[in-house]
């Protein structure tokens, strides 16, 4: 810089001028991302890096992705380019989703973006479970398997948005993702509620199954919980806010029958 400075007083030069003899240097293009997973896809677009989505319909003349995000489960496409971060999008709580979606802010270069996303979003979560503040919490106990039984941990999504919601999970405080309904202890099967939250309705077969399994009498009411929930949890713990307002007055979908064949 000192020898440049000492040619430009030389040649009688400003400063301005031995900016504009210097090579200009192009932006760099914004980092594409490949998305082979739906509810990824909307996560982008929720975070605004929509725009960075490379067209499913016309990969084979787009520009080589920077990220690639992969369903949850599977073997990487063999098309993924080598010099791309690929990414399986499988977090099983929110903690794991604000993970995600910071990494994919810094894969793409927009580390601003992602954190305020996550900044924005856990506030919304926060003034759902506020308000909630001062009403009964209710004992739930959330149903994610209809085949085999199996209810949330402690450590799962579905306990955090119940507790966000303004009610108390039966396992609360555990570690485990999942446990089967028969393996619950005694003072866990009786929650004011049995929430069916699967991505699809309970059909004849299961209720049944549930009949089986749940001590006679048992409240059960369904909310489905989509693929998508990871664009959107706060929407989702504002509807499930909604069910366990209800609990008191509305009670439950329907109720297991006991040995006499009434509920």
């Amino acid at each position: 810089m000192a020898a440049l400075r000492a040619w430009a007083r030389a040649s009688g030069l400003t400063a301005l001028a031995v900016w504009a003899t210097l090579p200009a240097c192009a932006p760099e293009a914004p980092r594409t991302v490949a998305s082979l997973h739906p509810p990824a896809t909307a996560l982008l677009t929720e975070m605004g890096l929509g725009s960075r989505l490379l067209p499913r319909e016309d990969a084979s003349a787009a520009p080589s992705p920077s990220l690639v995000l992969l369903p949850p489960r599977g073997a990487a496409p063999p098309e993924t380019p080598p010099e791309a971060t690929a990414l399986r999008v499988d977090p099983v709580d929110l903690d794991g989703l604000f993970a995600l979606a910071r990494r994919i802010g810094a894969a793409l270069g927009a580390e601003d973006v992602a954190d305020r996303w996550v900044e924005r979003t856990r506030l919304d979560l926060a003034r759902v479970s506020a308000s909630s503040f001062g009403s009964p919490r209710p004992h739930l106990a959330a149903i994610v398997s209809l085949d085999p039984l199996a209810v949330a941990g402690g450590s799962s999504l579905e306990t955090e948005l119940i507790e966000i919601a303004g009610a108390e999970s039966v396992t609360h405080g555990g570690l485990e993702l999942r446990v089967a309904i028969d393996e619950l202890p005694e003072e866990h099967r009786t929650p004011d509620l049995w929430l069916v939250m699967t991505a699809t309705p309970a059909t004849t077969a299961d209720r049944a199954r549930l009949a089986e399994a749940l001590p006679a009498g048992a409240a059960v009411d369904e909310f489905r919980l989509p693929d998508t929930w990871l664009a959107d949890p706060v929407t989702v713990a504002r509807q499930l806010r909604e069910v366990v307002a209800q609990i008191p007055q509305q009670g439950a979908a329907f109720r297991i029958p006991g040995a006499d064949g009434q509920p």
